[in-house]
């Protein structure tokens, strides 16, 4: 065992040597993704099929139209609008998501229609995970310790 130590170790260190190659050698794929966002691009012929798939209640059309307007075009307003076809179709997450940004903006007609929307999730998924996000959720709005909407009267 001790003959084979100077071996495993010579072979250990030849492994460390310099690279071939320089960074400025290596290939550049400019077809690749070079921003988080990119994942999310939709081509126009995308769009067209998602848009009415998910006006017809497929959540995961609606899902990648959402990502779409949020990550790669930073649209606030289509993306709001996407996820509230996604939440209207009963999709927890998009509620959950639409909830926290309508809440965010500290409006009492905003947080109303958070609280509500909170209330959805929390009544209509089976999805245990969720169902505690939106009732830790609405707590902090209720209690008023979620600041924007600090002093907003939660729906009866």
């Amino acid at each position: 065992m001790k003959s084979l130590l100077p071996l495993i170790l010579s072979l250990m260190v030849a492994g460390c040597g310099p690279a071939t190659e320089s960074l400025e050698e290596l290939p550049v794929d400019d077809s690749k993704s070079i921003t988080a966002g990119d994942g999310y691009y939709l081509s126009e012929t995308e769009i067209a099929e998602l848009e009415p798939a998910a006006r017809g209640g497929n959540v995961q059309a609606a899902r990648r139209l959402t990502n779409y307007y949020q990550l790669y075009v930073s649209d606030l307003e289509k993306t709001t609008y996407w996820q509230r076809v996604g939440a209207n179709n009963g999709d927890a997450v998009a509620a959950l998501n639409l909830a926290s940004s309508l809440a965010s903006r500290g409006t009492s007609e905003s947080c109303a229609e958070a609280l509500d929307l909170l209330g959805n999730v929390e009544m209509a998924t089976e999805n245990i995970k969720l169902r505690e996000r939106a009732i830790a959720f609405m707590s902090s709005i209720n209690e008023g310790r979620y600041e924007p909407c600090r002093g907003v009267v939660p729906p009866a």
